[in-house]
């Protein structure tokens, strides 16, 4: 039973203090969330995002909302780090503040999620050509390598990678460098809290590029680099490098700080996926050949491992839920690696995108996204006009936007139905069926890279 003061590990514990104002309704929210399993914080505290942080709020200071989280006190910083708790995505304090899209997925728990309402139709406010007229993948790569997904600095600035180095546009379209390297960027980058824009290389280099375009280190990984950064709340950065052509294939997991200085590193014999972080960020999840692994983020020793499909990417829900999709389909695996369920997909190294009560895929098979709720079952699908389709971005209402062949999609999150029928400027139909990738910026501009190795700007 969850009886204090020393609660059992099962139980979720969640604490207010504030003072009384007379003759004042006060709306009070309080969430319970899984993230807080088990976290024992002092009597004076309460668990957000499994992070203690001071449990007294200031009523005077509540928003139109209620009293919620963000009401609450500064945590109390034991060693001067202050976390900076975004809902879904745990403690952010490692990606730079302000930034509406500092990485792929937006944050560490890959949740794909907007806080922003997006466009809803869209109007073509530029386009931009990186030097090449279409985006390939390397041999080494096999033919299934992402496109280097847009992320967006807090002062507006796009950064993309392109086969020959990391791009940086303005918010008007114009560009403002390119850094150049062997072997170009085919992930997309990361935006560390010191503004550094960190992103691997065919080259084998992981590169920490600053805000004007110079080179202020690099880390030699020894094998090419095709993952996204994860950057954890002190700055650890996490990235996978592999060969799928070397015989024997090889593969390793780096962590790195935020200086380009090995902290850690563990090798398979295969290439990974892209590494997500719970919402504590304690832990690295990871998937290989025929592997997913939950690891210790800040040693590397394993916590478990689950047999799954290949070379599996997994996103994090609020509910710390861990959606992993790999080649075999959909699993939905508990914090602890237990199986809540498996639906079977044809799909193709793309990660999944939570949302409230489950999961949003894009099955490679059907060329459809299918929404599968949490008890496992697929609540709708929507079957798209062409193949390729591509992982979804989530609006701040909800929304889902997908992109297939060059079309963009606007979708109804509940029912699955085509909201973009009829709306000026859906579908697109601009590029080629592989290699497309978006984020959304902080005035709702979706930004989407396809394959004809452009970044287009869409708006209202």
């Amino acid at each position: 039973k969850c009886v204090g003061p020393n609660y059992p590990s099962s139980c979720i514990v969640a604490r207010r203090a504030l003072r009384y104002l007379p003759h004042q309704s006060i709306d009070l929210p309080v969430r319970l969330s899984l993230s807080c399993e088990g976290v024992a914080c002092p009597g004076d505290q309460t668990c957000v995002a499994g992070i203690c942080r001071s449990q007294v709020l200031d009523p005077s200071k509540c928003s139109s909302g209620g009293c919620g989280e963000g009401s609450l006190g500064a945590p109390p910083p034991s060693d001067g780090h202050v976390p900076v708790i975004v809902e879904g995505c745990g403690d952010v304090s490692g990606l730079q503040v302000g930034a509406p899209w500092p990485m792929k997925g937006r944050c560490n728990t890959r949740m794909s999620r907007s806080a922003i309402v997006g466009p809803q139709k869209l109007t073509e406010k530029w386009k931009a050509q990186l030097d090449m007229k279409a985006l390939a993948c390397p041999p080494v790569l096999g033919t299934d390598c992402d496109t280097s997904a847009p992320v967006i600095a807090a002062d507006g600035t796009i950064y993309v990678g392109g086969v020959d180095g990391l791009y940086a546009f303005r918010g008007d379209g114009t560009r403002a460098w390119k850094a150049p390297f062997p072997g170009g960027a085919f992930a997309a980058p990361a935006i560390s809290a010191t503004g550094l824009v960190v992103v691997g290389s065919i080259d084998h280099k992981l590169y920490a590029i600053n805000p004007g375009g110079a080179v202020a280190w690099k880390f030699d990984a020894g094998a090419p680099i095709s993952s996204s950064p994860a950057i954890a709340p002190e700055g650890t950065i996490y990235i996978t490098a592999g060969d799928a052509t070397a015989k024997p294939a090889t593969g390793a997991l780096f962590a790195i700080d935020s200086n380009g200085n090995k902290r850690w590193s563990i090798t398979t014999d295969a290439p990974m996926g892209d590494v997500a972080l719970s919402l504590d960020a304690s832990t690295v999840y990871v998937g290989g050949e025929k592997r997913f692994y939950a690891l210790d983020a800040s040693s590397g020793v394993s916590k478990w491992d689950y047999a799954a499909g290949n070379f599996g990417n997994a996103a994090v829900a609020l509910d710390s839920t861990v959606y992993l999709l790999a080649d075999n389909g959909l699993t939905a695996l508990t914090v602890n690696g237990i199986e809540i369920f498996h639906f079977g997909l044809t799909v193709s190294g793309q990660p999944p995108t939570p949302v409230a009560g489950g999961a949003i895929v894009s099955d490679s098979g059907s060329h459809s996204w299918d929404l599968i709720d949490r008890n496992g079952a697929q609540k709708w699908q929507f079957v798209a006009s062409s193949a390729a389709v591509q992982p979804v971005v989530i609006g701040g209402d909800g929304k889902v936007y997908g992109v297939s062949q060059g079309e963009v999609t606007l979708l109804d999150p509940v029912s699955g139905k085509d909201l973009s029928l009829g709306q000026p400027g859906f579908p697109q139909g601009t590029a080629s069926a592989a290699f497309s990738a978006m984020a959304m910026g902080a005035d709702g501009t979706l930004y989407v890279m396809l394959g004809d190795a452009r970044l287009y700007a869409y708006s209202n």
